[in-house]
């Protein structure tokens, strides 16, 4: 097995995960190691550990490389969080392809925190790094990768705008710790952009009773993985509406903020503004829930949003408060913790 992950202190600062991470479980893989334990983000829950087998990370490597076309020798930028299943994919991706990465620290953007002057094939990153990256001079290095894959978070209409501007093909990844990562692709940007994940190879996808996706693949070892995910199946794969476990229930009627979030989106770029944002239920003794609009930073204009939540939905899907939070809670993975960031209130 030959591969090269390139591990610089002068661009690694943190020893101590290099240590107590990296090296280790590189070392647990050459070994043949048979079982791997890994932890979910914690975005919408408590964190947990889970146990994954080396055939499912290793099933999940060959559906990555034929769905990207990825080969030996390739080059990657490894700067996710190691703690999670997405950066620890990475190196196991390494090793099993042959290719050859460039390991950095997680960070906003890794190309002018680490000076990074080289394009890399394959590239990894969540949203916040995406922004950061193509609001930068480091944006012209994404253009000659083979693939980008951005996934951990919703892609915002105006990142999605953004994007196009890339050469490279940029794809959202839809999976979990569960499914050892992604196990379906979108594209965001090009001739080919679409709102449809298609699944990869050796996945069959199905719904339960309550429109949530259930997942079988040899990454899940053949058993179903049953979601909380609403989705929409259609030729090709499905889309994604929302959670069933972030359905508000006000006044009896049953609303799916993640739609409602899109609406703000497109009020966001009506306005030239970028903002990290997130709709949520709170209690109340007359309609059991409210909707809640949260955003991160200043004061904007409440009334100007409500207006425009007006002209775009039912009366009783427009927003009953608007809360500005200057800073919001974050996982090591990147993820917004709503528990946290709403909590943060009390």
């Amino acid at each position: 097995m030959v591969f090269s992950i390139q591990i610089d202190q002068s661009i690694y600062r943190k020893q101590e995960l290099l240590n107590s991470n990296v090296i280790p479980f590189c070392s647990d893989w050459l070994s043949g190691n048979a079982a791997f334990i890994v932890r979910t983000s914690g975005s919408t829950g408590v964190p947990k550990e889970i146990a994954i087998s080396r055939e499912q990370m290793k099933a999940s490597v060959n559906q990555t490389q034929l769905a990207l076309g990825l080969h030996k020798g390739d080059s990657a930028l490894i700067c996710l969080s190691l703690e999670h299943i997405a950066g620890k994919m990475m190196l196991v991706r390494t090793m099993e392809l042959g290719l050859k990465a460039t390991l950095v620290d997680a960070c906003a953007n890794p190309f002018t925190n680490y000076q990074l002057k080289n394009s890399f094939d394959f590239i990894a990153l969540v949203p916040l790094q995406i922004e950061a990256i193509i609001e930068s001079d480091a944006f012209e290095y994404l253009n000659n990768s083979k693939a980008i894959i951005i996934g951990g978070g919703a892609i915002s209409s105006i990142l999605e705008d953004k994007l196009q501007n890339l050469k490279a093909p940029v794809f959202h990844t839809y999976g979990m710790t569960e499914t050892v990562s992604h196990v379906a692709l979108r594209r965001l940007n090009g001739i080919h952009k679409s709102d449809v994940y298609q699944e990869l190879a050796d996945t069959i996808i199905t719904q339960d009773d309550r429109g949530c996706l259930i997942i079988n693949s040899k990454v899940t070892n053949g058993l179903n993985v049953i979601t909380n995910d609403l989705v929409e199946l259609c030729d090709g794969g499905f889309k994604w509406l929302g959670r069933a476990d972030n359905i508000i229930n006000s006044g009896g009627l049953k609303i799916i903020p993640e739609k409602l979030e899109k609406v703000f989106g497109q009020y966001l770029k009506q306005e030239g503004l970028s903002r990290v944002y997130f709709i949520r239920g709170a209690k109340n003794d007359k309609l059991g829930e409210e909707l809640v609009l949260y955003i991160e930073g200043e004061k904007l204009e409440e009334q100007s949003i409500l207006e425009f939540f007006r002209c775009h939905v039912s009366r009783f899907e427009v927003p009953k408060k608007i809360i500005f939070i200057p800073t919001f809670e974050y996982t090591e993975s990147g993820k917004i913790n709503l528990i946290n960031t709403v909590n943060s209130l009390k």
